[in-house]
């Protein structure tokens, strides 16, 4: 095989390649001929061997190889006239050198030796001529030479400074690209947010989905796992009614057999707050507090298995389900209730085993907060005799859930308190005095210390004494069980937990190994939270209705618990809390803040501050009404409060004498001591708050994470076996009281959210600006006051309803011309850089405030400075916490260090960012200034503006072309022509195109023409739809794309006064983007009827639309659940002029959107007034029925009167279900009367039909995917007056072919499975062909032209590869790339210089995988034959009733025209012994022969020559052709002609030889007299 002369010649000219390189020249192809076979040939230049002269001298060798060569014949080796520095004499010697070595060189590859024997006569005989040094043509050719170098380079440093700019220019124009893009995602984000996460929680509208035997079904998204039983849905039984909602019986779906006993809550929030971006943000943190709770798992604990939390779009409400186990039936209240109380040893058990339920949640940073007999469930043992195993239950939500309806009420027969609320103040420990609202794990540790003086004394034991010190002494349990009252009644100062109080029980000693981690729920922690640091307020009312000054109340009372109803705890920091309240008086909502004072202090000052604030009177500003404070007798924290009394501050009134120690004092207090009179000078005006740290911290010291100083966790508490045991003992006496003051704060109440929060939702550029110049003008009418806020940070300025700014929290405000000490500022480390220390938070605080020198500084501008910072954080979010930290840590230095990843358009905001944080104050520009700098962009007044425009917008205003051209004459930003368009296109838009050829076939089918209308419509009324896409034209006319086919159909059919047609069209239909871009499009078809028929004309019309919608159901994939129902305008009316004008939009709500059931729905209906007899005929016609007689009937007996109003119209709805019969209409139609209610149009007027999916129960939309109807008067309001005609019937329909899309790329994607059993790509796969032709090698891509140029042919699909693919990944996966675009078969062809014994083709199959080896004659009907029993394999997986198998059967039909010719190979002898090879190489041959033969057939190529010559000389002509082309045969054969007809045989070969020059292949020598034909091969 190798010793093959092509084969040899193939690697000898590989050889040469490699050693010549570039100087190895193919021959070009030869112009004509090109079919014909090539023997290689090229050509070598070869060169003076001396590198110095081989660019001088040098000559082109052209090499041409016969077939036999190297093992008989010689190469052609010429000299060709291409030469430099050589004479014709020379190149005559040159070719006597290579023509001697070729002759000595036999029977071996000859070419390099020749080659080299030249070089060798070159290197001896040639040298260039040597020009004299100095020379003119010397000197001439350097100079040449130098300028054509400077030429050189000077285009080369053109060439690169035009590249550096182009490249510099394509890094401008990515990154404007890339900064408009993040505008544009950040403003898609921020208009969607809501949505998106609605759309994630609210994948349904219902809690449960019935089934078909009427059980209730409720889904999880996530797989629940419980007692080795894992479902992720449940159905439900025996729903009950309690206090938070409706408890359902619930089973778990799945196949174990083990029965599992579950309910399952659902709460509805009917309230409009919970429908609000706070509203939801607060449920979401609550259901995420479930899914926290769910994880946790304990013998003692009931288990919360699961929750959802669906957010419908709708006016639905909001739901929450929560699964868990099913509540023990008996409880510990239960037992209690039928026995005094309990032995000690059990009521130890019970104790110890609430205590291990208890400690769980904690680890898990999970509180229960309303810790009661009632929540602790009793359940028997495992086995009989075993004792009863505690279950706690109604763990956190249950209490959030009160909290949350007592701050935004959605129960509506809820008690406003839980039961754990109700206790006694004797009873309560010191925080839920302070902060009802405020849990900690102390109060549930306390509530279990409640628990087991209950279990020991009686149920009532919080009613027969007023503390349980009294009760602890009357009683007569042991001094164990005493202790163990006290450790979690009375604590000591330090943090008291489960673990602890455990191993106390045991005896055991705690280590600090086995500590428990502390969790707060303040708003600095980072666990389980109520509501925090959101300090919302809003709803003010008159400024004057509160006086300034307090008035003496005569009463000792407190007047915060009398007059006010704590609702909400909205944060709580370093200096007290704010509570959300309302005023009993007024039943007005406040935000009050809660501040703790020291005893020693001056009322009159803080009075007279907060007089100050409240004349802050201000838009953007929180209004300050009033403050008082409240002295109460305190116990201390080893004590209760029991005996305490409480009253109010005003001014000169005394207070208590008590003394505080330091070790009493509070973590925060108001100095008043260290200021002077607010008139007598300027050094102190409102008080220094200080943040003091104390030695004695909190009793819940542990949930804000501190420690002691010396690092030991707080978390040990006195062992009754140790040595502290007597302490516990002693705290049983006479608490001493001590005296507490507390001031509060009654300021406006902002209900929708903070900076911080707006922020994170998204801000634009100019949104931000408008935010910023808010602030600043608060800021202006501060300074204007004298006032400093000092606490400027994004957390105190508050987004009102509106959606403006308004500046809040002045807890740190002081007069501009008071000076605060330094010395009063404790410089202590910073734990959490948004916690609030002494001066403002730490990150906004300005440098003079921060500084530690002794003297005093100017802090006139210090809000300023936290002024820059948030203006830094408005323009520049951030996405972690640690990255804000850095970032602004940077900012801070005196450099000002911005980051590098700062917007750098925003240059003016830069500018006011650096001026604003300059570490000088003097430096810094007051409010004032900010707010008349050039920087901030100009700001027109609204009224001015709006003024304006109108006059602008006027038709004969002169400013109205000015201000058209100057908008028109704006040059667009590059990157916004880059990003227009840049939304990604859905998959299911591949399916267009076979979507479109199917409806334009049932178009044609029907005899309708396509008419395109024109593309914009103008704006008459802009208020008409605001789901247009409008734009804005040179004339200043306003026009919009279509959003509805019908309209510019009806347009278009009125303008050109068509009488008769059918037409159709398929087109985009479009909606505005929310964001600036290409209008949202989608595909629609719409079909129209106009005929000038009135009488049967409009019902053969409906029906003909009809059948051409169920021609559509039954030609695609997955519309079965598709109805057609009919209706007619005529009912609709008739039935809603019985009701008033006023009413039918509420009447159509309440029918449409309301979740009510019928007999809700009923009364609802009556309850607006509406008759008896409306609610009936109502009730009848809501509900379709295929037989029209038998829905007539029904209301017939609830009002005739009715019937005989629409009699007529169902008498044409009747005809028209008759006419769609006989159209061929087998599908069901439903007589639906008022299906119109759902989407009221005024396009139609009499007969109109929808088809629309089957609608299930509790579903809220329907899916409609045509609708249609007569619309006549409709395409006359288009019409002039005076044109329009009344004699005339339209009858139109619009189909949304994007559902037929959705609906088949769905079919498809559920049929993968089924398809790869059966080897197909389905039906409704986009296939981009049939055919893919590929090579293995390079250099073959004419092969590959030929092979598909064959299968064009033949009318088979296909595609080739390029060269380009031979490099890429795209050769090595050719067959997952086929795999995915859908192709059949790959066809590798043989290569033209490989074996003629090899098959001309390999073909393999890409969803068999199988490969054949076909001839060429046998490639086409093979490939049509497989592609037809394709289409009928894919028509039979179709999904669709009209597709069938004669699309495979055509196919068929078609393969038998384009087959190639039948080719019989006859051989000599015995055929079996030939060589398969060779028979295959002999059919080949045959077959190209007979292929040819064809295509000039066909073409009409083939001339016929015409011939009057004997039968023996024609034999002679036939004999052999050799007499075309060989002048010896032409010459044996002009013998023969008698010497009369020489001159004709010459004019006979003249003819064949022109036919032969014109190109054709093949000829017909034809001879007259005997009428025998023979065909040429020229």
């Amino acid at each position: 095989m190798d010793d093959l002369p092509e084969n040899r010649q193939q690697e000898e000219i590989t050889v040469l390649k490699s050693i010549y390189g570039e100087d190895f020249i193919n021959c070009p192809p030869p112009k004509a001929w090109k079919g014909a076979p090539r023997l290689p040939e090229f050509i070598i230049r070869v060169r003076h061997p001396d590198p110095e002269h081989a660019s001088k001298i040098f000559f082109n060798l052209h090499v041409k190889f016969p077939k036999t060569y190297p093992t008989l014949a010689p190469p052609i080796l010429t000299v060709q006239q291409q030469y430099a520095g050589l004479k014709p004499h020379e190149i005559a010697k040159i070719s006597a050198v290579i023509l001697s070595e070729t002759q000595k060189l036999k029977d071996t590859e000859t070419v390099f030796s020749a080659v080299a024997a030249a070089q060798d006569w070159l290197q001896n005989n040639v040298m260039p001529p040597v020009e004299p040094v100095g020379s003119l043509a010397t000197e001439m050719n350097r100079r040449a030479l130098e300028a054509e170098q400077a030429h050189l380079q000077r285009k080369e440093a053109q060439a690169e400074e035009a590249l550096r700019r182009e490249a510099q220019r394509q890094l401008e124009l990515e990154e404007q690209i890339r900064a408009d893009a993040e505008r544009q995602q950040a403003e898609r984000a921020r208009l969607n947010r809501t949505r998106e996460r609605s759309e994630s929680d609210a994948t349904e509208t219902a809690v449960s989905t019935p089934v078909e035997d009427g059980t209730k079904i409720v889904s999880f998204p996530e797989e629940i796992v419980w007692e080795d039983v894992h479902f992720s849905h449940v159905k439900l039984y025996q729903a009950q009614k309690e206090c938070l909602g409706i408890v359902w019986q619930a089973e778990p779906i799945c196949d174990s057999e083990h029965s599992l006993q579950l309910e399952l809550l659902v709460v509805e929030f009917n309230g409009r707050y919970y429908s609000t971006t706070h509203g939801r943000k607060k449920l979401k943190t609550l259901a995420d507090d479930l899914r926290r709770l769910s994880s946790v798992r304990h013998t003692n604990l009931l288990a919360v298995l699961a929750c959802k939390l669906t957010l419908p779009n709708t006016n639905t409400p909001p739901k929450l389900t929560i699964l868990h186990e099913r509540r023990p039936s008996l409880t510990l209240h239960d037992v209690l209730e039928d026995c005094e109380s309990l032995r000690e040893d059990r009521a130890s058990d019970y104790l110890t085993q609430i205590l291990l339920a208890l400690n769980a949640l904690h680890t898990a940073d999970v509180l229960h907060r309303g810790l009661s007999t009632k929540c602790v469930g009793l359940v028997p043992g495992k086995h009989p005799g075993d004792p009863k195993v505690v279950k706690i239950f109604k763990v956190g939500f249950h209490v959030a859930l009160f909290d949350m309806n007592r701050s935004e009420r959605f129960l509506q027969w809820c008690p406003g308190k839980p039961e754990h609320q109700n206790m006694p103040e004797g009873w309560l420990p010191k925080d839920a005095l302070e902060s009802p609202l405020e849990y900690t794990k102390n109060r549930d540790v306390h509530s279990i210390g409640i628990i087991l003086l209950q279990m020991l004394l009686g149920l009532n034991v919080v009613e027969r004494y007023p503390d349980f010190h009294i009760a602890l002494r009357s009683s007569g349990i042991s001094q164990s069980m005493q202790q163990h009252v006290l450790a979690m009644l009375a604590p000591t100062k330090k943090h008291v937990s489960p673990h602890s109080l455990l191993a106390s029980m045991a005896g055991v000693a705690l280590s600090n190994a086995m500590r428990t981690p502390s969790i707060a729920i303040n708003g600095n922690g980072h666990g389980p939270k109520t509501p925090h640091a959101i300090t919302n307020y809003s709803g003010s009312p008159e400024s004057d209705y509160f006086n300034k000054t307090i008035a003496v109340r005569p009463r000792h009372a407190s007047r915060w618990k009398e007059d006010w109803e704590e609702l909400e705890l909205l944060g709580r920091g370093a200096f007290g809390s704010v509570v959300k309240a309302r005023n009993k008086m007024d039943s007005r909502i406040y935000a009050v803040k809660k501040i703790r004072l020291r005893t020693n202090q001056n009322d009159q000052k803080i009075f007279r501050e907060v007089d100050t604030l409240s004349r802050l009177n201000h838009r953007y500003i929180v209004r300050y009404y009033t403050t008082w404070i409240e002295t109460s007798d305190d116990v201390s924290t080893a004590t209760s409060a029991v005996g305490s009394s409480a009253g109010t501050s005003v001014p000169g009134a005394a207070h208590g004498n008590g003394s505080t120690t330091e070790e009493e004092s509070d973590p925060f207090a108001i100095n008043l001591d260290d200021l002077d009179d607010f008139n007598d000078t300027p050094s102190h005006s409102f008080p220094a708050i200080t943040f003091t740290r104390s030695g004695t911290p909190r009793s819940d010291e542990g949930e804000s994470g501190s420690s002691d100083e010396d690092g030991t966790s707080s978390d040990e508490v006195a062992s009754p076996v140790n040595g502290r045991g007597r302490e516990l003992t002693k705290r049983t006496g006479t608490p001493v009281p001590s005296i507490s003051r507390t001031l509060y704060i009654q300021m406006e109440y902002v209900e929708r959210q903070t900076l911080k929060e707006r922020i994170a939702e998204g801000l634009s550029e100019s949104e931000t600006w408008r935010l910023f110049q808010q602030i600043v003008d608060a800021l202006v009418h501060m300074s204007s006051m004298n006032i400093l806020h000092r606490d400027i940070k994004l957390t105190n300025i508050f987004i009102d309803g509106k959606g403006d700014c308004k500046i809040g929290d002045f807890g740190l405000a002081t007069s501009a011309l008071a000076v605060v000490d330094p010395t009063d500022l404790i410089q202590t480390p910073i734990v959490d850089a948004d916690m609030t220390l002494d001066v403002g938070t730490r990150l906004y605080i300005a440098p003079e405030v921060q500084s530690s020198k002794g003297k005093a500084r100017n802090h006139a501008k210090a809000d300023m400075y936290s002024l820059g910072v948030v203006f830094f954080e408005m323009n520049h979010p951030f996405t972690t916490g640690f990255e804000r930290i850095r970032v602004l840590e940077h900012l801070r230095t005196p450099e000002i260090m911005f980051p590098s990843s700062w917007d750098s358009h925003r240059t003016r905001q830069k500018q006011i960012i650096s001026w604003l944080l300059k570490h000088d104050p003097d430096e810094r520009p007051t409010a004032l200034e900010l707010s008349q700098s050039n920087l901030l962009p100009p700001r027109v007044e609204d009224e001015f503006f709006k003024d304006t425009l109108k006059l602008i917008v006027k038709h004969d205003s002169p400013y109205r072309q000015s201000v058209l051209s100057t908008l028109f004459s704006q040059t667009t930003k590059p990157s916004h022509g880059f990003l227009y368009d840049q939304d990604e296109v859905p998959e299911h838009t591949t399916l267009n195109g076979m979507v479109h050829d199917r409806m334009v076939q049932i178009f044609r089918l029907h005899g309708a023409v396509d008419m395109e209308p024109p593309l914009l419509l103008p704006v008459l009324n802009p208020d008409d739809d605001y789901s247009r896409a409008v734009f804005l034209d040179r004339n200043g006319d306003v026009v919009s794309l279509p959003n509805n086919p019908l309209v510019p159909f009806a347009r278009m059919a009125a303008r050109t006064n068509i009488r008769r047609i059918k037409r159709f069209h398929i087109s985009d239909i479009y909606r505005p983007d929310p964001v600036a871009g290409h209008p949202k499009a989608s595909k629609a078809a719409v079909f129209d009827i106009i005929t000038q028929d009135l009488e049967c004309g409009p019902s053969a019309a409906i029906a003909e639309a009809i059948a051409i919608v169920n021609d559509c159901l039954d030609s695609f994939a997955n519309l079965e659940k598709y109805e057609i129902h009919l209706s007619h305008s005529k009912i609709y009316d008739t039935l809603f002029d019985q009701v008033p004008p006023e009413l039918r939009n509420d009447v159509l709500k309440l029918l449409v959107q309301s979740n009510a059931s019928p007999s809700q729905r009923r009364q609802l209906l009556i309850e607006k007034g509406l008759t008896r007899s409306f609610v009936d005929c109502i009730e009848v016609l809501a509900d379709g029925d295929a037989d029209v007689d038998e829905l007539l009937s029904r209301l017939e007996r609830v009002s005739p009167q009715m019937v005989i109003g629409i009699y007529q119209a169902a008498q044409e709805i009747k005809s028209t279900m008759h006419c769609a019969t006989a159209t061929g209409v087998t599908r069901t139609i439903y007589f639906h009367p008022l299906f119109m209610m759902r989407s009221p149009t005024n396009f139609f007027d009499g007969l109109c039909f929808e088809v629309v999916k089957r609608q299930q129960p509790q579903q809220k939309r329907s899916d409609t995917l045509a609708i249609g109807g007569r619309y006549d008067k409709f395409v006359n309001r288009f019409s002039p007056v005076r044109s329009r005609t009344e004699g005339l019937s339209a009858v139109g329909v619009q189909i949304s072919l994007e559902k037929i899309t959705v609906a088949l790329a769905s079919y498809q994607s559920a049929s993968q499975k089924s398809l790869k059993e059966r080897k197909s790509y389905g039906y409704w796969s986009p296939r981009r062909c049939d055919v893919y032709v590929v090579s293995h090698q390079s250099g073959h891509l004419a092969d590959r032209l030929e092979v598909t140029s064959l299968l064009w042919r033949n009318s088979i699909s296909a595609d080739m590869m390029y060269e380009f693919g031979l490099q890429t990944v795209e050769h090595e996966n050719v067959v997952e790339q086929c795999s995915r675009e859908g192709i059949l078969f790959i066809v590798y062809p043989r290569p033209r210089n490989a074996r003629r014994d090899q098959p001309a083709f390999k073909v393999k199959s890409v969803l068999k995988g199988v490969e054949y080896e076909l001839s060429k004659q046998e490639l086409v009907p093979f490939l049509h034959q497989q592609i037809a029993e394709q289409k009928r394999i894919d028509a039979s997986l179709s999904g669709a009733p009209l597709i069938s198998v004669a699309e495979g059967t055509q196919a068929v039909a078609a393969s038998k025209e384009a087959t190639g010719p039948e080719v019989q190979l006859l051989l000599q002898g015995d055929a079996k012994k030939q060589r398969k090879q060779t028979k295959q190489m002999y059919m080949d041959r045959a077959f190209e022969f007979g292929v040819d033969l064809k295509n000039a057939m066909a073409q009409s190529n083939v001339p016929i020559v015409a011939v009057d010559v004997s039968d023996s000389l024609f034999d002679q002509m036939t004999k052999s052709t050799m007499w075309l082309s060989d002048e010896n045969a032409w010459k044996a054969l002009v013998a023969q002609f008698p010497t009369s007809q020489s001159s004709y045989a010459h004019q006979i070969r003249e003819a064949v030889l022109r036919r032969k020059a014109d190109g054709c292949k093949f000829l017909i020598l034809f001879a007259v007299k005997e009428e025998r034909p023979f065909l040429i091969n020229l």
